[in-house]
């Protein structure tokens, strides 16, 4: 199956917390400095944008003319422009437009494989600054005549390198390029903005200097041949690829259903908590959020309040196996811990984080569902899971039963529940006003290594999200889990016995681990029959042969995308 990922990297927006006189330098060349303006320090961009954003904030133009990004160019930033003045400034925030004059002959048709290392040495020189400030890359204006040979053919190979350097270094692009496409009127001469294009420019930077961190999240698609899902990835900033770090999957409810990529960040706090500096600062992580279309489903349940239902008997929908490969591929593209993967959802999204670790537990380190369902009958599976569910007490949509029948078989099971009862406040204004347990308690019990907990509120109905994704023991909770070892259960699966009787059936979880497990057995000299059941007791594989050939053909039948797997082994006489 091909499959083929894109990022359509558009505005992205960053929250800056407020002190006295946030500083912003902006560096860039002539477009920057104001070439042709009738007075640049009124007109210019940096000019503009120090009016839109007031005294809270004070703007540096640190544009030069004529200068180029490369090292190599024939006039470089570097030497020629203002790095110097940046350093003694000590911005919080840089805006860097650079690339124009790297389109001309002598630069780029000499210099263009350097444009990328000196591109990446550019950000990694700013943010040695001890003010670490934030990075914001910005693509250059598009160019409309070959004034001193700048060419917007190069420009558009610049354009794709910044946009790589961004993903590698995980910094914000702000696109400059896409929104004049069709507003040459703007340019005086081709290239260099008027009055009014300089004014647009920092409107197009206001936004990501002072908006939400909602929109700090890239629009990407995710395709196969067969379909395509969108979704919005953050990534943490300035990440590096000597480090892993964990994965935060968000998946929405059924009011954020669509194709614009757009509600499932912007509806609920459910994605955008994550991306929060407040959480960057102590849990650096990467962010994704999926759309389900509005003919699909997460899991293809009715959803009705008391819905229960039976994984064996549901197929694992499409749209969650396309968030699932969405996951995969955030693995395969970026620095990711394995080991830490975790998984969130509410409503619709809240049956989705049941049944990914009920189908595929192996995969995720911890889950937090709110106002989902579930499988009670999968309880022996999740003993090892760390769970953190939430639910309102008369929630009228999705009722609590299953949550509270799936607490009560883990504790039948030897696992410690830390249940607890609180007002969500709905009257008072006042969240976790009256409580089974004190805010300090649960924040110790957490400290302690609490892995399963349970919260209802007890005036709570549906919409619980609104307030608990504020909640930052959620973030406290999550980000010390680490992935569970396997657990081992008996299949009762009437039909894989009837497939092959006599057989001990004996569920496994595709991990090294419990490959390993498999693998010892087979050590044996001998041959072997193995016969592979999915968790619907269903064959799905089978093989014969000596114990050579099973170790070898085994990982096929048993890789780590299947999810769970009941194997049986007999020994061939």
């Amino acid at each position: 199956m091909k499959i083929i990922l894109t990022c359509i990297v558009t505005t992205v927006v960053f929250s800056q917390a407020l002190f006295a006189q946030i500083k912003v330098s902006c560096i860039g060349n002539s477009i920057t400095e104001g070439f042709g303006l009738q007075s640049p320090s009124t007109q210019s961009y940096p000019a503009r944008l120090q009016s839109l954003l007031g005294s809270g904030y004070q703007v540096e133009n640190e544009g030069v003319t004529a200068k180029t990004l490369l090292k190599n160019g024939d006039q470089p930033y570097w030497t020629q422009g203002k790095l110097s003045q940046v350093f003694s400034f000590k911005p919080n925030i840089i805006t860097l437009i650079l690339g124009t004059n790297d389109t001309k002959p002598q630069n780029w048709d000499t210099h263009y494989s350097e444009f990328k290392r000196d591109y990446l040495a550019m950000v990694d020189t700013l943010y040695t600054l001890s003010t670490k400030p934030r990075i914001f890359v910005v693509l250059p204006v598009p160019i409309w005549s070959n004034t001193m040979g700048i060419r917007d053919s190069a420009m558009q190979k610049i354009i794709i390198i910044i946009k790589q350097v961004a993903l590698e270094r995980g910094l914000p692009v702000i696109d400059c390029n896409t929104p004049f496409k069709q507003l040459q009127a703007y340019f005086s001469d081709g290239v260099h903005p008027n009055a009014t294009g300089a004014d647009s420019i920092a409107h197009i930077l206001y936004r990501p200097i002072t908006g939400s961190p909602a929109v700090r999240f890239m629009y990407c698609t995710y395709k196969t041949s067969q379909d395509s899902m969108p979704y919005r990835l953050f990534m943490p900033e300035h990440y590096s690829s000597q480090t892993k770090y964990p994965l935060v999957l968000c998946m929405h409810g059924m009011s954020a259903m669509g194709v614009d990529n757009q509600l499932q960040v912007l509806q609920y706090r459910l994605a955008e908590i994550w991306a929060e500096d407040s959480t960057q600062q102590k849990y650096k992580s990467f962010v994704v959020a999926p759309q389900c279309p509005t003919t699909k489903r997460w899991v293809d349940v009715d959803y009705t309040p008391d819905t229960l239902y039976s994984i064996a008997k549901v197929p694992e929908a499409v749209a969650q196996k396309m968030a699932l490969a969405i996951a995969d591929s955030m693995i395969r593209l970026f620095p990711i811990d394995t080991n830490r993967i975790y998984v969130t959802g509410l409503s619709m999204g809240g049956y989705a984080t049941w049944d990914f670790i009920m189908r595929h537990p192996a995969k995720f380190a911890a889950a937090i569902p709110e106002a989902g369902g579930c499988d009670t009958s999968t309880a022996p599976l999740l003993k090892n899971m760390p769970i953190y569910s939430l639910h309102g007490a008369i929630d009228p949509t999705v009722a609590p039963g299953g949550d509270r029948l799936m607490m009560a078989k883990l504790q039948s099971l030897g696992v410690p529940v830390l249940k607890y009862s609180a007002t969500y406040g709905y009257a008072t204004g006042t969240y976790f006003g009256t409580s089974s347990i004190t805010r300090a308690a649960l924040g110790a019990a957490i400290d302690s290594g609490a892995k399963t907990i349970y919260g209802e509120f007890t005036d709570g109905i549906h919409d619980i999200w609104v307030k608990t994704y504020n909640d930052p023991l959620l973030a406290r909770w999550m980000f010390k889990q680490l992935k569970p070892p396997p657990v081992s259960v008996r299949l009762n699966a009437k039909a894989a016995s009837r497939e092959f009787s006599g057989a001990s059936l004996t569920a496994i979880i595709t991990t090294d681990r419990a490959l390993s497990t498999i693998l010892g057995t087979l050590a044996h000299d001998g041959r072997y029959e193995l016969r592979v059941f999915d968790i619907q007791g269903r064959l799905v594989g089978m093989m014969s042969g000596q114990n050579s050939q099973m170790i070898t053909n085994l990982r096929t039948l048993l890789s780590p995308a299947s999810g769970i797997r009941f194997v049986s082994i007999k020994k061939l006489h």
